[in-house]
């Protein structure tokens, strides 16, 4: 096609962010308008119920104005927004993609049950491994791919290696890489909105995941990728607003320091002081702080992990998206950037939560008696996230029931009686804390806005793959613009309906999902990328022998690595994530080895590989891609 997303009249980029800006300013003065309303209400008595239903639809109302806001019938702007996003409301977007539900629930929940039943101060250390990971991959992404990608013009990850390599089995290969893992990926973050609104909001699952569902379909349908970038960046801000602001609070009452990560230090002294008078702890000697006595298998697991999840961040198909949308190599590289620290704003906090939540928990339950115990207690208890002698704290006599035998009743408790659900460690923590029940219902809202920002991504990359490459490249190259267009909104209702039968359906909490979709994008993607890019002799044959050999070895690492006992709902599930060296190993093997055992590259796939690393040379390609 020409230039059809490029017609006359459209607004500057300039003013178009300056509006946006606007747009964000009036939207976050709602937000705090009705926030502050209702802490007011809620001291006039105004009943919790209603209070866990107006917070997230408010903010629903907010993403459906924007995204609505932001509705195009140009075929670039649904695609790629214009190819004229810039580099900070792209990062914010990014981050977004990437912090997902699933780790704003369940990251300090995994590193709060590392040693000791969840009561090692040692174990803790391993979160900065973790964050390391999670944060590196955009390192890798802003070093290894972002400006290149940007060059190429093309439209999605599929679209690239397609058009690196040449051949529709390179196009096929990767659009399966890409389905398998988003769609696993989409349909988990589903199940988050589920489990966190009937959990912590009251609200049914199957309601939230149709409500969701809903939400995402109208401002994708709307807007494509341009809705999706300015509601992704808007959600990053209600995201990051409520997983700090807790955190600030109890900052600033038990160290009069308003900067959590800063007041981490004194917060874990106050711990092992507290940790040092409960008898029985099994971490009064707190000093060990070698990564070892953290990670069972040692310094070299540990390090494979982190590595692990490095090359499995930076080959996620709908994070490599976010590069075709950037005005320029270098705009890409800096989205990267930024994307990078929006991320680690929050990651860094995680260890703070494990510490706050371990202050407050053992601050109220340290050697208490069962009919003193608070009233929090119970309240998770019935929902199935606390649990005391190995029985649901239901109730007060459920408790010495299931005591009796342990002879409780004569003692109080233990660090080894007690045991808090992993993903109830940042979303139980305001009831723990006894703050407001608007911030708990915040910080609730903020997981649904992380999972919501993360589906939609994950639900447009699928839809745009299956229309631009299966559709248009593959099956009606001749096709027009405007069938071009309906073709990716059918596929947006197809997916998500699919998506929504997956979550209702219970599909995804299986364990070690996290796991699956990691190795997956990593082997499948990582050694395609990075020698198609990096090395001009890289064939079509090698690509695809490469992909399908480094999938299959990792899958059979990971499967039978992956402990099928593995948990609470949304434990991260990490444990067969190392198996994913040994496919992205076979990967770049398989590649090169068939690479030099068949014919060179063509005269266009080496111009390709040329112009990709040439500055100044993206336009020309961008022009013909759409």
């Amino acid at each position: 096609m020409p230039s059809s997303g490029h017609t006359v009249g459209h607004v500057g980029p300039v003013a178009s962010t300056r509006r946006r800006g606007w747009a964000f300013a009036i939207l976050a003065g709602g937000l705090v308008f009705v926030l502050t309303s209702l802490a007011i209400l809620e001291r006039l008595g105004l009943p919790e119920t209603v209070i866990d239903l107006v917070v997230p639809a408010a903010v629903a109302a907010a993403i459906l104005v924007l995204g609505l806001t932001s509705r195009t019938m140009r075929i670039s702007e649904f695609y790629l927004a214009g190819r004229r996003v810039p580099a900070v409301p792209n990062g914010m977007a990014l981050a977004a993609d990437w912090i997902s539900g699933a780790l704003f629930v369940g990251l300090a929940g995994t590193l709060f049950v590392i040693g000791g039943a969840g009561w090692s101060v040692a174990g803790w250390n391993i979160a900065g491994w973790s964050i390391a990971g999670w944060t590196g991959g955009f390192v890798l992404m802003a070093m290894l791919f972002a400006p290149c990608l940007d060059r190429s013009g093309a439209l999605t990850v599929p679209d690239f290696l397609a058009a690196r390599y040449g051949g529709r089995l390179v196009r096929v290969m990767g659009m399966a890489v890409l389905v398998a893992v988003s769609f696993l990926l989409l349909a988990g973050e589903l199940a988050v909105i589920g489990f966190v609104a009937s959990r912590f909001l009251g609200i049914g699952a199957h309601t939230a995941i149709v409500g969701a569902l809903a939400v995402m379909v109208v401002c994708s349908l709307a807007g494509g990728m341009r809705a999706l970038t300015w509601t992704q960046a808007a959600l990053y801000l209600v995201l990051a607003a409520a997983f700090l602001t807790p955190l600030v609070l109890l900052s600033m009452e038990s160290t009069a320091m308003p900067v959590p990560q800063i007041a981490l230090a004194d917060a874990l002294a106050d711990l092992r002081e507290l940790l040092a008078g409960w008898p029985g702890a099994p971490f009064a000697q707190a000093g060990n702080s070698g990564v070892a006595a953290a990670a069972a298998g040692g310094p070299w697991d540990l390090a494979t992990l982190v590595i692990c999840l490095m090359i499995g961040t930076a080959s996620l198909p709908h994070l490599l998206a976010r590069f075709f949308t950037a005005p320029s190599p270098g705009e890409a590289r800096r989205a990267a950037g930024w994307g990078l620290v929006f991320v680690a704003l929050v990651l860094s906090a995680v260890p703070v939560y494990v510490v706050f939540a371990k202050l407050e928990i053992v601050g109220s339950i340290a050697s208490a008696e069962i009919d003193a115990l608070p009233e929090w207690v119970m309240r998770l208890g019935a929902q199935g996230l606390v649990r005391i002698c190995g029985a649901d704290a239901v109730s007060l006599e459920a408790i010495r029931q299931a005591c009796t035998g342990l002879d409780l009743y004569y003692r109080n408790l233990a660090p080894a009686d007690f045991a808090l659900a992993p993903e109830a460690v940042v979303l139980a923590l305001p009831q723990i804390a006894g703050m407001a029940v608007t911030l708990a219902a915040f910080l609730a809202t903020g997981a649904l806005a992380a999972a919501l920002a993360t589906a939609n991504g994950l639900l447009l990359a699928i839809a745009n793959s299956l229309a631009h490459d299966g559709f248009h490249r593959l099956a009606a190259p001749s096709a027009t613009a405007a069938r071009r267009l309906f073709a990716a909104r059918l596929m947006l209702l197809v997916v998500a309906t699919l998506a929504g039968y997956a979550a209702l359906g219970g599909v995804t909490t299986l364990p070690g999902a996290l796991t699956i979709a990691l190795g997956l994008a990593a082997a499948g993607n990582f050694p395609a990328l990075v020698l198609g890019i990096w090395w001009p002799r890289a064939t079509a044959p090698g690509a695809v022998a490469g992909m399908a050999a480094g999938i299959a070895v990792a899958l059979f690492f990971m499967l039978a690595n992956t402990d099928g006992e593995a948990a609470s709902a949304f434990g991260l599930g990490l444990e067969g994530l190392p198996g994913t060296l040994y496919g992205v190993a076979t990967g770049f093997v398989v590649t090169f080895a068939v690479s030099l055992f068949t014919a060179p590259p063509g005269e266009v796939n080496r111009a390709f590989v040329e112009t990709i690393h040439r500055r100044g040379s993206g336009v020309a390609i961008r022009d013909r891609a759409v």
